[in-house]
């Protein structure tokens, strides 16, 4: 396991290397992206979206970040682009303030910077592209009570510790729960570190360790994308009131089968794709960029999850 890990990084940056070489060659402007890591399906998403738009219009796009959600390893690959000089850099912070750093050196060395999905709002970034996720925790309370009612015990899944956009979205959900639902309990979160493996096991122990659990609210789709029923397995559909982030494919099985009520669906194909946009207009001289570029979500209930499945194909 440890070759086959250390061989992934070598490869990763050799590639890195080989794409700064051919930027002398091409004349292309050449950004950079470095999301949270490359285990994550949802950043598969993003990457197809930058090579999109690096494709219409002329960019050079190189793609490099930790295999897992690892801050202080995304911080070198960060300075490791920096050194390069690229044309651009646009990524989703683990950790803000380990990332703030390495993002104003780029920024000082000339390099603009955009953050998507999860910004680092005191650093010197152009701008942040993704959902509010304030306001998307916020919907996410409402359906859950709709779901189970204003009474009852919700479990909640956070992902890696520190991560602003998760935060938020945890914040925006128990804020609005206590004034919608203020007698029901919602529990401490619970950490997966991003990993879809480690989300399983930690749903299935706060299902099984709360026999009164009657909602679980996750911040990001991790123990969706093991194939349904996941970590319900042994739980009857809607018996637990569930809403999640995200909306890939695989979440979608979980809403048609009645194990989640409701996803908060993120733009993670318009990550990569409006980042590159956004670098690119910095290029051709804008200069007025708000502090955070609102991506909106899609709300997806079985009712309308055909309809999502297809307009996303």
């Amino acid at each position: 396991m440890r070759h086959t890990v250390w061989s992934f990084a070598f490869l990763a940056a050799l590639g890195v290397a080989l794409g700064g070489c051919g930027r002398a060659k091409s004349g292309k402007p050449v950004f950079a992206g470095v999301p949270k890591m490359l285990n994550n399906p949802v950043f598969e998403l993003a990457h197809r979206g930058a090579q999109k738009a690096a494709a219409e219009l002329g960019v050079e796009l190189l793609w490099n970040a930790p295999i897992e959600g690892d801050a202080l390893a995304q911080v070198g690959i960060v300075k490791n682009f920096t050194a390069q000089k690229v044309d651009g850099l646009f990524l989703s912070v683990n950790n803000a303030e380990m990332l703030r750093g390495a993002i104003d050196d780029a920024v000082t060395a000339g390099i603009p910077v955009v953050c998507f999905d999860s910004d680092a709002p005191q650093s010197k970034r152009l701008t942040c592209y993704g959902v509010d996720d304030a306001a998307a925790g916020a919907r996410a309370a409402e359906l859950m009570v709709e779901k189970m009612g204003k009474r009852g015990e919700v479990a909640v899944l956070h992902g890696t510790q520190g991560a602003p956009n998760l935060e938020l979205r945890i914040r925006g959900f128990t804020d609005r729960m206590r004034q919608i639902a203020p007698e029901a309990i919602v529990l401490p979160p619970v950490f997966c570190n991003d990993n879809i493996q480690k989300a399983v096991d930690v749903v299935k122990a706060q299902i099984t360790g709360n026999p009164g659990l009657t909602g679980f609210y996750m911040s990001g789709g991790w123990p969706l994308f093991a194939t349904a029923p996941g970590p319900f397995a042994g739980t009857a559909p809607g018996k637990l009131a569930v809403v999640a982030f995200d909306g890939l494919a695989e979440e979608l099985e979980y809403v048609r089968q009645g194990l989640v009520h409701a996803l908060t669906a993120q733009k993670c194909y318009e990550w990569g794709y409006e980042s590159v946009k956004l670098l690119m207009e910095h290029r051709n001289g804008r200069r007025d960029f708000p502090g955070h570029t609102d991506s909106g979500f899609d709300v997806i209930t079985k009712e309308n999850v055909e309809a999502y499945a297809a307009r996303t194909k």
